[in-house]
C-alpha cells in the first residue's frame, strides 16, 4: 500500500460541557496510512469504534500510525474521550453538479456568511473547502443538500443564530432558528458537515421520503444542539453518519413513523444518544411507530450522571411517551456501546404526563412493543452502570411488550421478556 500525503481541513470545537476536539476528512479510493501526532503524548490510546478493529503502530512517544479504509470514520483518542481527533475517509466525488445549472446553488471554496432558502427542485452544493456561515431552510419537493463543504454556526452563541425566530407546536420558541431546517418530500442530505451549531443542527419537520447519508454533525459548541431531530415525519432513512452533540444525537419528536437509522456513529456529551418522545403531538392519530435503529456504534455517553427517576436523566436510550401519544413497534438491533461509566443508564422508558408549552394534554402516553436485540455493552461489573428503568404513569398508560434478546454486558448475556405479547414484525 502506498503512503499518500493528504492535506485535510481540520475544525476545532469546544463547548460549555465538551472538551476541545478536532475533525478532519479526506477523499481516497484506496486504503490510506494515517499518522496522528498528539501534543500531550499518547498514554491511553484507543481508536473507536471498536468494530472498525483499527490496528495502531507507535511511531514515537507522541505519534501513532494506522491504515484507514475508504468509507470509514473513526475517533482517535490518545488519552481518553477528551481532546479526540475524528477522521473520515470518504470515497471521491463522481457527480459534482454544474455550477451554471439554474437549479443549483453552488457555494465555492472559502467562507461565505449568508442564509439560504431552498425551494422545490433545487440543489445546494457545498464544494470542498466551502464554509457557509449561516442557516439553510428548505421547503418543497425534490430538495438536495450535498457536497464536501461545511455549514458552520461557530460565529454565534446559544440561540443567537441568524436563522430567525422558530416557533414550534405549543408555542415553544427557538430564537435564532435552526442551522438546517427542511420541510417537504423527496429530500436528500448527504456528505456535508454541520459544525458548531447554535441550536438544533438538522431538523426534518413535516417531511416524508427523506435520505440522510454520510453527514457529519460536529456539535459541542452549545447545549440544545440536537444532532438530528425528526419531527412530524415519515419514511425517513439516516445512514452512514457521524453525530456528536452536547445534547441528544438522534431525537424523533412530535410524531414519527417509519424511521430507519443505520450504520451511524453517535457521541453525546451531556444528554441522550437516542431520545424518542418527550415532545409528543399525536396529529390525526399519528404517533411513534415502526422506528428501527440498527448497526450503530455509540462511542460515549453523557458526562453528567443522574438517577433514572429524575426528569432529565441522560441515558443511552430514553423513551418518553406523553401527551396521549401511542408508541408502537420500536426496534434497537445490533447496537454497540464502546465505553460505559459508573452511573450510565442503558434504557429508561417512562409513560408520563408532561405539563408545559410543549403539550396539549396532561395525559401520559403508552408504549406497546420495544425490542432490544443484539446489544453489546462494554463489560462493567459495577451494578450502578447501564441500568434499566421502566416506569408507567398508571394502568391506563402501560409499558408493554418490552423484549431483551441477546443483550451482552456485565460479563453475561441477558434474555428477558415482559409478559405482554411481542410486537408485530419490524420494518426491514
Amino acid at each position: 500500500m502506498a503512503v499518500q500525503e493528504i492535506s485535510a481541513p481540520v475544525f476545532r470545537l469546544k463547548g460549555r460541557d465538551a472538551q476541545p476536539y478536532w475533525y478532519a476528512q479526506f477523499d481516497s479510493s484506496s486504503p490510506v496510512e494515517v499518522r496522528v501526532k498528539a501534543r500531550a503524548g499518547v498514554d491511553r490510546l484507543q481508536v473507536l469504534p471498536k468494530k472498525a478493529a483499527i490496528r495502531t503502530m507507535r511511531t514515537g512517544d507522541d505519534e501513532v500510525a494506522f491504515t484507514l479504509a475508504p468509507s470509514c470514520q473513526v475517533a482517535v483518542e490518545p488519552n481518553g474521550r477528551h481532546r479526540a481527533l475524528v477522521i473520515a475517509a470518504n470515497l471521491p466525488e463522481t457527480d459534482v453538479p454544474d455550477a451554471k445549472d439554474p437549479n443549483v446553488v453552488f457555494v465555492q471554496p472559502g467562507r461565505h456568511r449568508r442564509n439560504l432558502k431552498l425551494a422545490s427542485n433545487q440543489t445546494l452544493y457545498l464544494a470542498p473547502g466551502a464554509v457557509l456561515e449561516g442557516s439553510v431552510c428548505g421547503a418543497g419537493t425534490n430538495i438536495t443538500i450535498r457536497g464536501r463543504g461545511a455549514i458552520s454556526g461557530l460565529c454565534w452563541g446559544h440561540y443567537k443564530g441568524p436563522g430567525g425566530r422558530m416557533v414550534h407546536p405549543g408555542g415553544f420558541v427557538h430564537p435564532g432558528g435552526h442551522v438546517v431546517h427542511l420541510e417537504g418530500s423527496q429530500i436528500t442530505v448527504r456528505d456535508i458537515m454541520i459544525v458548531g451549531a447554535w441550536s438544533w443542527c438538522l431538523v426534518l419537520d413535516k417531511t416524508d421520503r427523506v435520505l440522510v447519508d454520510n453527514v457529519k454533525i460536529l456539535g459541542g459548541h452549545v447545549i440544545n444542539d440536537d444532532g438530528i431531530d425528526i419531527c412530524r415525519s415519515s419514511d425517513v432513512t439516516i445512514r452512514n453518519s457521524f453525530i456528536r452533540a452536547q445534547d441528544d444525537t438522534i431525537a424523533p419528536k412530535w410524531w414519527c413513523e417509519d424511521l430507519l437509522v443505520e450504520k451511524c456513529i453517535l457521541w453525546t456529551d451531556a444528554a441522550n444518544a437516542f431520545r424518542v418522545g418527550y415532545e409528543c403531538l399525536p396529529e390525526n392519530g399519528r404517533g411513534f411507530r415502526n422506528l428501527v435503529f440498527r448497526d450503530i456504534d455509540v462511542l460515549h455517553l453523557s458526562l453528567h450522571k443522574n438517577k433514572p427517576e429524575t426528569f432529565w436523566a441522560n441515558c443511552a436510550i430514553f423513551i418518553q411517551p406523553s401527551n396521549a401519544t401511542a408508541f408502537e413497534n420500536l426496534l434497537f438491533d445490533d447496537i454497540r456501546f464502546d465505553s460505559v461509566e459508573r452511573g450510565d443508564i442503558f434504557l429508561n422508558i417512562k409513560t408520563q404526563s408532561i405539563v408545559g408549552t410543549l403539550t396539549r394534554s396532561k395525559e401520559a402516553g403508552r408504549l406497546r412493543g420495544c425490542t432490544l436485540r443484539n446489544i453489546h455493552i462494554a463489560n462493567s461489573f459495577d451494578a450502578e452502570t447501564m441500568r434499566v428503568h421502566l416506569e408507567a404513569a398508571d394502568a391506563a398508560h402501560p409499558i408493554e411488550g418490552v423484549v431483551f434478546d441477546d443483550v451482552t454486558g456485565y460479563g453475561r448475556v441477558s434474555a428477558v421478556r415482559t409478559s405482554a405479547p411481542s410486537p408485530r414484525p419490524h420494518r426491514q
